[in-house]
Formats: structure tokens, C-alpha cells, sequence
């Protein structure tokens, strides 16, 4: 599935290492609304530094808010999530290889931080 967001359309950096979402837009079933506020990408550091990427590179963010407003609302399962987030980063240019290491990090490592729906 291909989404249509653009980066400089969405986007822009607070003051306190964190992203504001200034313009609301739709990926899939996930609306994220206008002030929504993420931390970039919040994978370890290391791995981070290991693909040579940091948590607010710009092939990143998108799929990262995306990302973060699935976990925090549940409003996917979080396989969806996962999958979503998989396919943004190879939309936003990431490659093959770097995406799946990130797929990964999150499906075994990301449980504690998903807040499925009551």
C-alpha cells in the first residue's frame, strides 16, 4: 500500500527534541490530528548509529509518528502497526535491509510501549 504524506506538509520541529504534527493527515486507518507530538524515531541509539540514521532523519519521520500514534491509541493491532510502519520507511527511503532491521526492533521489542484499545 502506498500513502501520500509529505514530509515538509506535516511536520515541524519543537523546541524540546520532539516533532509537532502542524498539518493533520490520514495513512491507512490512522488519523493523525493536528498537535500531535512525537519523538522522532525511538529506536535504541545503537542501532540507530549501527544503520547510520538518528531519530529525526527526514526517510524516518513520517513513518515514526505514524508509528507512535498507532501505539498509543491501539487503533490498529499491532502487527498493522508494524507493517505500516515497515512500509513508510521503504516509501520514505529507507532500504530493504535497514527497514526490516527496524521491523524487527519494533515486533520484538515495542510490546511494552503498544496500548491496545479497551
Amino acid at each position: 500500500m502506498e500513502y501520500s504524506v509529505k514530509f515538509n506538509a506535516a511536520f515541524e520541529p519543537s523546541h524540546s527534541q520532539n516533532y509537532i504534527v502542524h498539518a493533520a493527515f490520514r495513512v491507512g486507518e490512522i488519523t493523525v490530528e493536528k498537535g500531535f507530538v512525537f519523538d522522532g524515531a525511538s529506536a535504541p541509539n545503537y542501532t540507530l548509529n549501527m544503520l547510520g540514521l538518528s531519530r529525526f532523519d527526514p526517510r524516518l519521520i513520517i513513518a515514526a509518528c505514524v508509528h507512535d500514534k498507532a501505539y498509543r491509541t491501539g487503533i490498529v493491532k499491532k502487527s498493522r502497526a508494524d507493517q505500516i510502519f515497515f512500509n513508510l520507511l521503504i516509501q520514505g527511503g529507507i532500504s530493504k535491509t535497514k527497514a526490516k532491521i527496524l521491523y524487527n526492533s519494533v515486533r520484538f521489542f515495542g510490546g511494552k510501549y503498544y496500548n491496545p484499545k479497551k
